[in-house]
């Protein structure tokens, strides 16, 4: 009787130890996957930062170009330059938040563990850093559309009389100041976005290369 009870009690640890490691081996998958496609979308991501960023420092030389006046400021204002940005993508955590809400991340191993905390912890300083970039941003763009016009790719714009009185009527002096905070505002935005990215990123990379190894 008691060597049964024994042998059951044996059947159920190990069977109960065979379910925490295929639910381990699951996240574990799980993970990786969350992790390939942030990598993916940060590469997209910086591909098309610093595309746009190619275009508005171009913007910028020509401007510097000793021959540039202003109507060269008008025809980049008016005709080439939009406000609009890129918007970043929310990183891939459901499965650390599966973790965390579970209780489950206590399966994994000490330095899976702790590296998949520290990468969130980047992850939300990483958020926290480009929404804070967002916000000084919004607030040049809307001073500067409720005063100007611009070649608005989605939305289009009134062209006429409308878009001629703006700008016949603007002052080379304001359009000079509040082209260059927008210009310059834009270029510190992305850079800074690709600052907080790529640490990001570096630690995605070197937690998938620590996991494919494991």
């Amino acid at each position: 009787m008691v060597i049964g009870i024994l042998i059951a009690l044996s059947i159920n640890n190990w069977n109960h130890q065979q379910n925490r490691q295929g639910l381990k081996e699951n996240y574990i998958l799980s993970i990786k996957k969350d992790l390939e496609q942030d990598i993916f979308e940060l590469n997209a991501y910086s591909e098309a930062i610093n595309k746009s960023l190619k275009n508005l420092k171009n913007l910028k030389n020509r401007l510097q170009n000793p021959s540039a006046n202003i109507d060269t400021l008008i025809q980049i204002a008016r005709y080439e330059f939009n406000p609009n940005y890129i918007v970043a993508k929310r990183f891939n955590n459901n499965t650390f938040n599966s973790l965390i809400s579970t209780g489950n991340i206590d399966l994994l191993d000490f330095w899976v563990n702790e590296t998949l905390l520290d990468l969130n912890t980047v992850q939300i300083l990483a958020m926290d850093g480009i929404k804070s970039n967002y916000g000084v941003y919004n607030n040049v763009v809307i001073k500067y559309i409720s005063r100007y016009s611009y070649n608005n790719t989605m939305m289009g714009k009134i062209d006429g009389f409308i878009d001629d009185n703006i700008w016949d009527s603007i002052s080379e002096n304001e359009l000079s100041s509040d082209f260059s905070s927008i210009l310059l505002t834009k270029i510190t935005m992305y850079q800074h976005i690709l600052d907080f990215q790529n640490k990001v990123l570096i630690l995605s990379l070197e937690f998938r290369e620590k996991l494919n190894k494991y």
